[in-house]
């Protein structure tokens, strides 16, 4: 076994720093206010509310207790909230905690950016044990992959799902099939990752293989590996209730239940309208956040000649069964996010290692031939990895001056001037920036819009996102309730031409549109009607 080398773990450690710091400008703008998290990122937004009821300071322990494990909030499970937690506790300690900039950021960099160098790490310790350049070059191939720096520039359980996906991979690997301790380690790993994220459920094939292989080598009878198979259940399902442990109150449990069942309808369906799945659709997210197919390609048959040759097979066997189950229900059930593949692409990345040549290997002229285009190939990937990555850094950094919604909000104050101070009811879509103006009763929805909505709610001032309008009356569009789309579809027309009954149009632009109730329009505004702007 090759041993680790000081000069490479130096290397990857300044390396390491460096990348770590290469995300604070970027994760640190765009965060001056709560309404601006909210336009860039939604859930940053719901998530931050969470946190924030979790370490806000109580009465005595029970209280405490009561409010951090019960968060109410079961998107997400318990692991990330509670690993969220540490920098919101550190961020009020500090008295940083009210400058949302560094807040958000610290959310960021903690959750995110921190757990994929780690998983990196690991992974370039199960290629080649930090001991040669090619821990480098791997570290370096993954850390330039689009996703793996989009990923770091949110705040979201997908760093710590990668890491926890690659602490199981590393687990059963130490196992090395002997099924003992780390076979049951990487069970209660499992268990967590499922608590924190439903994908962990699909490492169902990768334990499978793992006992017909130990059948097959006489390692294992077929009753024994029925035993371990429930064993590594049992342990799993223990560690699901541990990392989650609200789960022990049976109101939150059918409350979680009831949240996961919905969102299962929503990865399978779509939000508001069915999205597209299989390959076709998924391509093109696919080829900006990891690559062209030659890549991706060559990544997976790197896997399996690791398989076929002994390089890393044990690693290249469990990373392709932890890889097949999911993508094929990413192509063929779900539609395609990027972040969806994330903890199973970058694993099957890191085995184009096992193409890397070691120390004497190069004797025949076939060999170095393949090693030049490999390289050629890499370097040239690698090149528009690079390119992407530091172009989505500087639009990351410069994304409020770049944004049309923040931009709108001059337009809104501008036309609604004779608003201001007045108590009116504003609905805004979630993707338009809004600050809390004062006098105005603001809210939002995830959901699609139609009349009955708006005119329960007795909206004065609608401000209608300009996209989602084109979204949902564009050809082809298919509700998730096909009995309500219809009306609202119905509304989203009538908004697009302008007529929304009993409003009158202020503004519209290529971002947004104004919609002001009649009757607000004859009491606040001049002549007793809106101007409407084409």
């Amino acid at each position: 076994m090759p041993r680790r080398n000081l000069t490479v773990i130096l290397i990857l450690a300044l390396i390491s720093v460096l990348y770590f710091l290469a995300f604070i400008p970027a994760n640190s703008a765009g965060s001056e206010n709560h309404a601006m998290v909210g336009i860039f990122e939604p859930d940053e937004g719901a998530t931050h509310s969470v946190v924030d009821r979790m370490t806000s300071p109580k009465a005595d322990v029970s209280d405490w207790l009561k409010h951090f494990v019960r968060y109410d909030f079961y998107h997400y499970g318990f692991p990330f909230f509670a690993i969220s937690s540490i920098p919101a506790y550190l961020t009020r300690w500090l008295g940083y905690y009210e400058n949302l900039s560094v807040l958000m950021a610290s959310y960021r960099q903690f959750v995110n950016v921190l757990p994929m160098i780690i998983a990196i790490w690991i992974l370039a310790w199960l290629q080649d044990r930090l001991s040669s350049w090619r821990s480098v070059a791997i570290a370096l191939l993954l850390m330039s992959v689009p996703a793996v720096v989009r990923n770091g520039l949110w705040w979201h359980p997908d760093g710590l799902t990668l890491l926890s996906s690659v602490l199981i991979l590393w687990a059963l690997w130490k196992d090395q099939r002997q099924f003992g301790k780390y076979f049951f380690i990487a069970a209660a790993l499992t268990g967590f990752l499922i608590a924190m994220k439903l994908v962990g459920f699909y490492f169902f094939l990768a334990i499978a293989m793992l006992l017909v292989w130990g059948i097959k080598e006489k390692t294992l009878t077929f009753k024994q590996a029925f035993h371990k198979g429930l064993l590594f259940m049992l342990v799993m399902g223990v560690a699901i209730f541990l990392s989650n442990p609200f789960m022990f109150s049976w109101p939150d449990l059918r409350k979680y239940g009831a949240i996961i069942l919905r969102e299962v309808g929503e990865l399978s369906q779509g939000y508001g309208t069915v999205y597209e799945t299989g390959l076709k659709a998924a391509w093109p997210i696919m080829r900006e956040y990891y690559g062209e197919a030659v890549f991706i390609l060559l990544a997976v048959g790197a896997t399996i000649y690791g398989i076929i040759k002994d390089r890393n097979r044990l690693f290249c066997a469990l990373s392709l069964a932890w890889f097949i189950p999911l993508t094929f229900s990413l192509l063929t059930t779900t539609h395609f996010k990027f972040q969806y593949w994330f903890p199973v692409a970058i694993p099957l990345f890191s085995n184009i290692a096992v193409l890397f040549p070691q120390k004497g290997e190069l004797k025949k002229p076939a060999q170095k031939i393949a090693l030049a285009a490999l390289a050629i190939l890499l370097l040239w990937q690698g090149y528009h990895f690079i390119s992407a990555d530091i172009k989505r850094l500087q639009d990351q950094v410069n994304r409020v001056e770049n944004s049309a919604e923040i931009a709108f909000y001059d337009t809104v104050r501008e036309e609604l001037s004779p608003l201001a101070g007045v108590n009116v009811k504003v609905y805004y879509d979630y993707r338009l920036y809004l600050p809390y103006p004062d006098g105005w009763n603001i809210s939002t929805s995830f959901d699609l819009l139609d009349y009955p909505f708006v005119q329960e709610n007795k909206y004065d001032v609608l401000l209608l996102l300009r996209q989602r309008i084109r979204d949902y009356i564009q050809e082809g569009a298919i509700g998730v309730d096909p009995e309500r789309f219809p009306m609202n579809q119905a509304f989203y027309r009538d908004a697009d031409n302008g007529s929304i009954a009993g409003f009158q149009l202020v503004y519209r632009d290529d971002t947004g549109l104004i919609f002001v109730k009649d009757a607000v329009c004859e009491q606040y505004f001049p002549g007793g009607t809106c101007q409407s702007q084409p």
